[in-house]
């Protein structure tokens, strides 16, 4: 047989403390000694006495309290309370122990554990009666009666059966909880304490007793009145009786083995303490919008439906998530945390809660594109913009639409699963959503592609700001796809010995002036015209048909007879603007020629100190000096010359586009107006003016070029 045990022990402290003082006349003396603390002790002492057929039972017999396992007691240093190996039907036996707790009040508990079951060797009379198991029967053969005894070994009137069933009663391995007493039990507790408050335990240095009675057979309590008993020669006088004869041969040569523990816990400051329990029960909640399952290893809890079961304590019991198809196990909360499998060892009630979500899957739009725009989903969670990522649960049907932002355009979608056309523009569907996805909506900058063409039989260079256009005879980059509503200006560098014919195209309005500035709106085209000369060059002098000013003062005044004219930009309270204008009649000048150079020399008659900045500009619009004030011209913002003056004397002005544009188009009527910059006042002589030849002087060199 295995070692009987005590399991464990707790200690429990006390103080005592010894004051003693003396009073004399005249003279006062306090004095403390031996002052002791000292720990008081919990040690469960238990002997016993057994019976075997009527007689005393040495080898399981001990009037000593002893600890179970100090390894003084019999057969070689166990203490057993059964050992018995050539059992016959019919045999009983009777065990009464007494158990003492040295100091303190105590509750006490006990485990019975079934440790073996076996079969043994088969015999042919077990044979004959078909025992084919591999566990024994001796276990079912063997009844037991436990009851709280007063100590005469006799199961009398009064006394408690702890328990009554046969040996097999108990689960193989499995500790079986006995309570004696506890906060909610006292198995000694007459009748006159039932109506205690509270139970009582076990107090200090006090014996109480437990006996068992046990038969290979039937066994049937018959408890005697107190004070019947006599000498345990027949079962019968202790209480009980055992019929061996419904036991047959099925139990032959098989053998059981099981372990007592007792075991005592202080009382004080445990008030509410319960001994263990046989079973404690598993119960599974679950939490979440998902669907899923909770199944045991050990048979009993499928939840689903099942969601609670009673285990043997001491067990280990794996509970596993089985989540549906549309949903994912999200953790354990309560006495299992965490993602995998729950394990639970039980030793008291265990409650879990397992958490089941339905799957989610995240939609992620990104945009594309030069262009910009937004995307928008229903149901709601994407405003991208900002927001362009959402979590979804699985399943969900969803359309994103779609808005480009002014100046840009919507161009395709990609990654859904079908695209609907409406009034409103594509809309992107996707169905069932079942797994992360990324959708890609385009958006496009409208076209601003700016090309440069070249034309004539000259030779020269386009490049531009920003740069992208590099166009040349040598370099074929004469097209560039800039930003929506970028300013672009582009430089026209004539190889030498060549000369820049003028713009078309997008640069139209600036025509021979190599320098053209386009705002890229939309996809534009210009042209670049360089020549070559192909015959001789010819010049010639003019000088001005008319010329005259207007003063925005007095702008009705005539002043076209005078000698001078004047050109004024005085700004501020009281200012005004005088422009002058002068032309000159370039009609003999064939439209088809190339102007080299053009100079325009005026002489400044009068201007006050400093630098003067003055500019010349085309006339747009024909004008008489005569009826100026009735007929005030436009001029051309874009082709300009101008120059510093700081002396009176001739002053000169590189006038070749000019010229050229009034020779191309023809504006042969219309001239130049003659504009001050801001804070400058100059006065020219006019065409009217006597003596030194001080004419307003235009000098024209051209030639054919192509």
């Amino acid at each position: 047989m295995k070692k009987i045990y005590l399991s464990g022990f707790l200690a429990l402290s006390a103080l005592a403390v010894v004051i003693t003082a003396t009073v004399a006349f005249f003279q006062d003396r306090e004095e403390s000694s031996g002052n002791t603390f000292k720990a008081g002790a919990i040690d469960l002492k238990i002997d016993n006495t057994g019976y075997y057929n009527g007689e005393l039972n040495e080898m399981a017999s001990w009037q000593t309290m002893s600890d179970l396992d100090d390894n003084l007691g019999l057969e070689n240093g166990k203490y057993l309370f059964f050992n018995f190996d050539d059992l016959k039907p019919g045999d009983w036996g009777e065990d009464t122990i007494s158990l003492h707790v040295i100091n303190n009040p105590s509750w006490l508990c006990s485990d019975v554990t079934l440790t073996s079951n076996l079969e043994n060797d088969l015999t042919r009379p077990e044979v004959r009666l078909q025992d084919t198991d591999i566990t024994g029967e001796l276990a079912n053969e063997l009844n037991f009666i436990w009851w709280a005894d007063d100590g005469d070994n006799v199961l009398e009137v009064g006394e408690e059966i702890i328990n009554q069933s046969p040996l097999s009663g108990a689960p193989l391995n499995i500790p079986v909880p006995v309570i004696l007493t506890d906060s909610t039990k006292n198995i000694w507790e007459t009748a006159d304490d039932s109506d205690n408050e509270a139970t009582l335990p076990l107090p200090g240095n006090t014996d109480k007793y437990i006996a068992t009675a046990w038969c290979y057979g039937n066994l049937t309590p018959m408890p005697l009145e107190p004070g019947q008993h006599t000498p345990l020669g027949r079962p019968e006088n202790g209480g009980f009786s055992c019929d061996g004869s419904l036991v047959n041969d099925i139990s032959q040569t098989d053998s059981a083995t099981l372990d007592l523990v007792f075991y005592a816990i202080q009382s004080r400051h445990t008030d509410g303490y319960v001994c263990p329990s046989l079973r404690y029960p598993v119960t599974v909640s679950k939490t979440g919008n998902g669907t899923g399952t909770v199944t045991s290893n050990l048979a009993g809890i499928d939840c689903g439906t099942d969601c609670t079961e009673d285990y043997y304590r001491t067990l280990s019991v794996t509970l596993t998530p089985n989540p549906a198809a549309n949903s994912n196990f999200t953790g354990w909360t309560g006495d299992c945390t965490g993602m995998g499998s729950c394990v639970l060892g039980i030793n008291s009630a265990k409650n879990v809660t397992a958490n089941f979500e339905v799957k989610t899957y995240t939609l992620t739009v990104s945009r594309t594109g030069t262009g910009s725009g937004t995307v928008s989903s229903n149901p709601i969670g994407i405003s991208c913009g900002t927001d362009c990522s959402e979590s979804y649960t699985i399943g969900t049907n969803l359309q994103l639409t779609q808005g480009a932002d002014s100046g840009s355009g919507f161009t395709s979608w990609t990654g859904c699963d079908s695209v609907m056309w409406t009034p409103d523009g594509e809309i992107c569907r996707i169905f069932n959503l079942h797994a992360n996805r990324t959708v890609s909506a385009d958006f496009t900058l409208p076209n601003t592609l700016l090309t440069v063409q070249r034309l004539g039989q000259g030779t020269g260079q386009v490049t531009s700001y920003p740069s992208g256009i590099d166009c040349s005879n040598t370099s074929t980059d004469c097209s560039e796809n800039y930003l929506p509503n970028t300013n672009v200006t582009l430089y026209a560098n004539p190889t030498a010995g060549h000369l820049f014919g003028g713009w078309g195209g997008a640069c139209s309005d600036y025509q021979y002036v190599t320098q053209c500035s386009v705002n890229m709106n939309a996809a534009k085209t210009v042209t670049a015209k360089f020549v070559r000369q192909i015959g001789g060059i010819n010049t010639l002098t003019f000088y001005a048909s008319a010329d005259t000013y207007v003063d925005d003062h007095n702008p009705a005044a005539i002043h076209g007879t005078e000698t001078t004219f004047i050109s004024k930009y005085i700004t501020g309270s009281g200012g005004n603007v005088i422009d002058g204008l002068v032309k000159f009649d370039l009609s003999s000048i064939p439209s088809n020629m190339t102007v080299v150079s053009a100079t325009l020399r005026l002489y400044a008659n009068n201007i006050p100190a400093g630098n003067q900045f003055t500019q010349i500009y085309n006339t747009t619009s024909s004008w008489n000096e005569s009826t100026i004030w009735s007929d005030l011209p436009d001029y051309n913002y874009y082709n300009s010359a101008y120059t510093n003056i700081s002396s009176v004397d001739y002053q000169y002005w590189d006038v070749r586009t000019l010229a050229q544009q009034q020779i191309a188009q023809p504006l042969t009527n219309y001239g130049f107006l003659v504009y001050a910059g801001p804070g400058s006042t100059i006065t020219f002589r006019s065409r009217e003016y006597t003596g030194t030849s001080t004419d307003p002087e235009l000098t024209v060199m051209y030639g054919l070029f192509q």
